[in-house]
């Protein structure tokens, strides 16, 4: 089965086997794959994969890079130029991101940028890439733990997404996945909502491939409009900006999904304290549906997960100045829910500027609870 859930910015397909001959039908023989991936994916995923293309009469070549967000750096990514370089692989090759988010953001970067771009495949082996990382186009490394600093907008020429590579993902990689979904939710799409708070639901295959469906279509409508990030795709940032800083703080120390759990609950007490949500039952609700799969909820969650002293008020506000939708402020904007499903816009904008006395007053009162306990 190859079902294509959309062709807008870029195609998509839900397949039932990564293995199907009808996949690798539009790729040319002429050039090799060239399949990128971690140690454990290697061996985990990526036999079948190669016996597959190699009995289409594909040549193939294998790079590994080391797992996990610290791989995420301009090493790794010279390191995989220097070696398409040493293979003399040429630029009409396809380049195929085997993997989660990390991995996903360091292949098309490199495609990107690959004797001035390369074809790229997407092959996502987590929920958040699944979801959210393998669309739209965004891609770069890290720098000096400050997220996503060097990258760019290139899109793959295709998406394949095999939900049942998700039966050997860990319950913790599992979960970020979720906190995006609410993400999508909450901003954008709640007819995801449903699924989500009948978590049982999502052990039946016909219930995840249209859970990932809806997250996808709601992912790419919101792309597909604004493709450089300067209008309402900077929705997609709800429980960013300040989960990236707070990633930034924690260096390593906290998952990607924990930070914007709490950024989203953080970010949504701001649209409260501004009047701008209307619903005010929405911070329990949003507290509700991240508690229910173990996400968490508060500052005080981080600090007691990561077992490190609490940051000061002012580190945190510090670490904000590496936004990159900060402008000529001391803060960025931030995106505002007015209700669950409706991000905020006010003149066309989606990502509201905030005093430093009111996100202060907020973070404070958050650090007092962390010193309560």
């Amino acid at each position: 089965m190859i079902e294509l859930i959309t062709n807008i910015p870029h195609p998509i397909h839900l397949v039932d086997s990564l293995c199907n001959p009808l996949l690798f039908a539009t790729l040319s023989k002429d050039f090799p794959l060239v399949f990128i991936t971690n140690f454990t994916l290697k061996r985990l995923l990526l036999s079948p994969l190669l016996q597959a293309a190699r009995s289409l009469g594909f040549s193939v070549e294998i790079l590994t890079i080391p797992e996990g967000e610290q791989a995420k750096t301009e090493e790794t990514f010279l390191s995989l130029h220097k070696q398409l370089t040493r293979l003399s692989i040429p630029r009409q090759a396809t380049l195929i991101g085997v993997g989660g988010g990390v991995i996903l953001d360091i292949v098309g970067f490199v495609a990107a940028t690959h004797c001035r771009g390369m074809p790229f495949i997407a092959i996502p082996t987590t929920l958040v890439a699944m979801i959210d990382a393998s669309i739209g186009g965004k891609n770069g490394i890290n720098l000096d733990h400050i997220k996503n600093r060097i990258g760019s907008f290139y899109l793959p020429q295709d998406v394949w997404i095999c939900p049942n590579v998700l039966a050997s993902l860990p319950n913790q990689e599992w979960i970020q996945g979720i906190a995006e979904s609410i993400k999508h939710a909450y901003i954008a799409d709640t007819s995801i909502l449903p699924i989500l708070q009948n978590p049982t639901t999502l052990t039946s295959s016909e219930q995840l491939s249209l859970f990932i469906k809806r997250n996808c279509l709601c992912k790419a409508d919101i792309v597909q409009k604004d493709m450089k990030d300067y209008g309402i795709r900077q929705i997609l940032n709800f429980g960013h900006t300040l989960g990236h800083a707070l990633e930034m703080l924690f260096a390593g120390r906290i998952s990607h999904g924990f930070a914007i759990s709490v950024g989203m609950v953080l970010e949504t007490k701001i649209s409260l304290a501004l009047g701008i949500a209307r619903n005010s039952n929405m911070l329990h609700l949003l507290t509700q549906d991240l508690l229910r799969y173990q996400l968490p909820i508060s500052l005080n969650d981080l600090y007691t997960r990561a077992s490190i002293p609490f940051h000061s008020c002012d580190a945190i506000l510090a670490a904000l100045i590496y936004d990159k939708k900060r402008q000529n402020t001391s803060l960025p904007p931030f995106v505002m829910i007015e209700d669950i499903g409706i991000a905020a816009s006010c003149n066309g904008r989606f990502c509201q500027p905030i005093s430093k006395h009111l996100l202060t007053q907020i973070l404070e009162e958050e650090l007092h609870a962390v010193h309560g306990h």
